[in-house]
């Protein structure tokens, strides 16, 4: 079910359906043939739905949904561009160990752990390689396994738009990191209908912000690269 695209062809479709088409069409179900295309009827029937049902779905629920939709959400070889991996790598220097929550297929984790990092995937699914030197456990962003402090950088890449108390998660990821934060997040505008399985949205830094919500005794930073949010939270 679905199409896979290229990581740049997914840009460059993820621009014109989410920036050019303007609102009114983006919105109706004139959309309904371009689900078609990109998904077949079965599958664009489930994105066509979600966001108007999220509010009313259990955990069940929502793991029938990803498995059923793994080979479509316009898939491409990995969230995060060259660039802002780059950055990614580079706030995590002088560190040991690192938390790769909600790891996916595991390519952040892998480059991690090819800069000699000690990396620990965690994820809803099992789709996260094995060798990782740190391990793997299979975990809701919201309730990780981990004790206080348990690693010295959490990174979360392209996964909090997906979860519906991000609060709790963000929570999360500050008790379980020693020392920094990384959040990496999509810019992308709120629809009726969505190409993917997002129910937060950050088409301007105040977004961001808003659910970041960082105490007075922290050191942050925010900044858009690309289309792409990059949020450090570094402990003073």
């Amino acid at each position: 079910m679905g199409v896979k695209f290229g990581q740049q062809s997914s840009r460059w479709i993820n621009f014109l359906i989410n920036d050019v088409l303007p609102p009114f069409l983006r919105d109706s179900f004139l959309m309904k043939p371009l689900f078609w295309m990109a998904f077949g009827r079965k599958g664009a029937d489930v994105f066509l739905s979600f966001r108007e049902s999220v509010e009313v779905m259990n955990d069940e629920d929502f793991s029938r949904i990803y498995t059923k939709t793994a080979s479509c959400d316009l898939k491409k070889e990995a969230d995060i561009s060259p660039r802002l991996l780059a950055r990614a790598i580079e706030e995590c220097e002088g560190v040991e160990s690192i938390a790769d929550v909600g790891c996916g297929r595991g390519r952040l984790a892998q480059v991690l752990q090819e800069k000699k990092f000690s990396v620990f995937g965690i994820d809803l699914g099992r789709s996260c390689p094995s060798g990782l030197e740190g391990g793997y456990a299979v975990a809701r962003t919201e309730r990780i396994p981990f004790k206080d402090k348990a690693v010295d950088v959490a990174i979360c890449a392209h996964v909090l738009e997906h979860i519906p108390d991000i609060f709790s998660a963000l929570d999360e990821l500050r008790r379980i990191s020693a020392l920094k934060i990384v959040v990496i997040l999509p810019v992308e505008r709120p629809y009726r209908f969505g190409f993917n399985l997002h129910v937060w949205f950050f088409p301007y830094r105040l977004n961001v912000m808003q659910i970041m919500r960082p105490k007075a005794d922290v050191f942050w930073s925010l900044e858009r690269i690309g289309n792409e949010w990059l949020y450090i939270e570094e402990r003073s």
